[in-house]
């Protein structure tokens, strides 16, 4: 077991601009280095923190900002960006909802202008998403004791 020391980690405090919500989803976008936050709603507000990690050197306060409201995707579990950042999966228990990204625009601009592709999965409730090295190749995992892992190339 690994333990952090206290000294070898900031401590980012992040507060919403409305009200508190639910929220399990969490990504950062590579290019622009900011941390987006989608909550856990029947229609999710995606969240973009109100300041580059470029610039974080100490710990501090940090609102994040309102972006948009996603209409056609309800209580998302996890969302992950590839490496190269040319793809979003946004997850919710039945389905995988990706994005593609457009070279030379935000996240925001290109995920969300762009119709998503969308994986039916099985009748179980997903809770997890990454992407291995090929930004194709997916790993999911459901709830449960003893849950399968479910590779999607």
């Amino acid at each position: 077991i690994t333990t952090i020391d206290s000294g070898t980690y900031l401590t980012l405090y992040f507060y919403y601009p409305d009200m508190p919500h639910d929220a399990e989803s969490i990504f950062i976008d590579r290019v622009y280095h900011r941390v987006y936050l989608l909550t856990k709603e029947l229609e999710p507000i995606l969240f973009r923190s109100s300041i580059s990690l470029d610039y974080v050197r100490d710990r501090g306060e940090y609102e994040w900002q309102y972006v948009t409201k996603l209409k056609n995707i309800s209580y998302p579990t996890d969302a992950c960006i590839t490496m190269d950042g040319l793809r979003l999966s946004i997850l919710t228990y039945k389905a995988l909802y990706e994005f593609p990204r457009v070279s030379d625009t935000s996240a925001i601009e290109s995920f969300f202008n762009t119709p998503p592709t969308i994986i039916k999965l099985p009748e179980l409730q997903f809770e997890a998403v990454t992407y291995l090295r090929r930004s194709t190749s997916r790993l999911l995992i459901p709830e449960g004791k003893f849950p399968p892992l479910y590779y999607i190339q």
